[in-house]
Parts: C-alpha cells; structure tokens; sequence
C-alpha cells in the first residue's frame, strides 16, 4: 500500500492572483511543486467556425437550368466563463478535464456571402416547363437576405479522451431578425452549401496545457484548443466547413496535496474506518471540511487514480464527518457507515471517501481522496 506523505490544503484563486498570474512571465513565474492537485474550473470559449462552397451544375434534361455559384460564411464564437470543469493533474502535467453539468451561452457573429446564377432554358425548350413560367424567361430571384447578424446558442461539453467534445444545443439557437426572416431562420435567400449553425461540425478540444500557476500549487489557468474540417462533395457542390476552437479554464478552487497517508481505506463488517490526514505547517489557516463514504456504480478505472473527480450520480451514504486539523497537525478521522448497514452487500465494490473542502467566499471542492474497501 503506498505511503503519502503529502498534506490537505485549499488555494482560493482571487481575481487579484488571477490577472497577476495570467501576466507573468515564465521567466519570472516559479517552477511548480510536483504534487498532485485537483480543483473546480470554469471554462470559456472562442473560435470560428466556416465554410466555402463552389456549385456547377449542367443541365439533364429539357426542364433542368444551368447553375454557377459559390459562396461562404463565418460564424464567430465568444462564451465567458461559466461552465464548471473538475480539472487533475501531478506538477504541471493535466491528467483529465471532466465537465461537471451545464450549458455555456454563446455569443455569435454571423457573417454570410453566396450567389448562384441561373441560366433558364430559352423560351422553346422551356415549353412545358412550369417551373419557368412557361418559357416567360424563368421566376424573379428571391431576396438575398445575405449579409451579418448577431446571435447566440448555447454550447455543452462532454468527456472525450483526454479532453473534452463540444457541442451545440440546436433548440437555443437564436439570431437577430431582419424584415422578412424568422428569429432563428437568419440569411432568408442567401445561398449556402456549406454547413453553417446551429449546426456545429464535430469538434474536441485537446492538449490541456497549464500555463500559469501559483506557487506551489495547481495550475491557475489551463488553455485548450481543437480544430476540425467536413469535406462537402457532391456531384455538383464541392466545399469545406473548418471550426477552429480554443478555451481557457481559469481555476475558482484548486486543492494541491491532497491525498490521505494511504488511498485504499479497509472498512470493518461493522462500517468504520479510518482515515488519516495531514495540514502542512505552513498553512495560513486550519485545515477544515468533512469526509464521507459514498456509493458508486462507475468503473474502479474512474478511481485508479487519485484525487479523482466525484464520479456522475455517486450517492452519499449516511452522514458526513466534519474534521478541522491546525496547520502541521495529523490526525486519524474516524468514519461510520450509517447503523443497519448490511455491509455484506459492499464487500465486492469500492467506496469512493470523498474529501469537500470549505474555503473562503462560499468556495468548495469536493474530491475523492481515498478508495474504501468492506471486509468480507
């Protein structure tokens, strides 16, 4: 069973320390600490997504017109910070970026281009031909509603590798509405062949970066980015839609050295065990917050590593252990599933022990710190 000797303590990220790190230089930055750390992010985004297109398409029969056209648009994305992210890590190596619920409003600026020149049959092979007037030269062109308009949709994210997928919620999406089209229909006869919103081309942001810390703690910014590109190919359209996204997860709470003095906990048939923690001597306040045993149907895999995100739909079971420990203090904290329980039923899961940390201006951060195991 491993030995840790590392200790529990919460670094409340301020606006003052975040704009002081963000501009920093590396040079003047301090090398982090290798510790391991876990903390509650909001993530923003911003990017473009677009699309060009070219059509030619040559008559098949009596009734059919030539067509030329081309076209392109460029939707540009903007969302502040708000959607919560469980970001882990060891020094300055990100381990997983984990969404925590959500939706994120997206400003947009829509910009559209496109015409498609049709040459109508002459009058005498269009006879017969309703669709063009009867050979009366063809149907005057719609209006073409192409130009720029503000909008908004709203994005959500899901676990993806080692990053994160975003997504588009097509049912929010809304746009400013000229005369003649419906709020959420934008560009009313602006030819398109491209794919433009409210649908978002599959996109995963990868490669978390940190990039700015505090000293001897977790990251205090981790940058994203990702990139994608559809291919359009059809026997008359060919075209390309590229959306290019980068985010910025900028920390609320980050927890660094957090772990117990052993990360498997045996519990007794009876429901107790123990577990042990450690406030670093240098804190600047006690160590406080609560553990309690919680009830999982995740894969131990979501556990291997720790600290570990409390994973989606764990139920706590029974009450919380309140603990506060004085800066270089140790402790054994003892813990009791609730009276009744038939821990016969628990001896082949593991119970993710459950740390929440209690900090200033209403912060917390609750984590797995320690795997609990029911003797059989």
């Amino acid at each position: 069973m491993p030995i840790l000797r590392r200790a529990t303590v919460l670094s409340l990220l301020g606006v003052a320390a975040l704009v002081a790190g963000a501009s920093a230089s590396a040079a003047e930055a301090p090398r982090p600490a290798i510790v391991p750390w876990i903390g509650n992010y909001a993530i923003s985004v911003t990017g473009t997504q677009a699309n060009s297109w070219t059509e030619h398409h040559e008559p098949t029969g009596p009734c059919d017109a030539k067509l030329d056209g081309s076209g392109k648009e460029t939707d540009t994305l903007r969302a502040p910070p708000s959607v919560p992210i469980i970001a882990t890590g060891i020094g300055p190596n990100v381990l997983t970026v984990v969404p925590a619920g959500g939706f994120e409003q997206t400003s947009l600026d829509l910009s559209r281009q496109g015409s498609v020149t049709e040459v109508d049959p002459t009058p005498s092979d269009a006879d017969g031909c309703p669709e063009f007037g009867g050979g009366d030269g063809g149907t005057p062109p719609s209006p073409p509603g192409c130009g720029s308009r503000n909008g908004s949709i709203n994005l959500y994210f899901t676990p993806g590798g080692m990053g994160l997928n975003v997504l588009a919620d097509t049912t929010s999406f809304t746009t400013q509405a000229f005369p003649g089209e419906e709020p959420g229909s934008p560009f009313a006869g602006c030819p398109n062949a491209g794919t433009s919103l409210p649908t978002l081309i599959d996109v995963a942001l990868g490669r978390p970066l940190a990039t700015a810390w505090i000293p001897g703690s977790g990251p205090l910014i981790i940058t994203m980015d990702g990139a994608n590109t559809a291919v359009t190919a059809t026997a008359d359209v060919n075209g390309a839609t590229t959306v290019q996204l980068q985010a910025e997860l900028r920390g609320a709470a980050v927890a660094t050295d957090v772990s117990a003095s052993a990360q498997d906990i045996p519990i007794s048939r009876g429901g107790v065990g123990n577990v042990t923690l450690s406030c670093p001597k240098k804190a600047k306040a006690a160590c406080k917050g609560t553990l309690a045993d919680y009830l999982t149907s995740a894969d131990d895999d979501a556990l291997a590593t720790l600290p570990a995100p409390l994973p989606s739909g764990a139920q706590r079971l029974g009450k919380a252990t309140s603990f506060r420990l004085r800066a270089g203090q140790r402790k054994k904290i003892r813990m009791a599933l609730p009276k009744g329980t038939q821990t016969a039923a628990f001896s082949d899961l593991t119970l993710p022990i459950v740390l929440t940390e209690s900090g200033q201006k209403g912060h917390k951060l609750s984590y797995v710190i320690a795997r609990g195991h029911v003797h059989a």
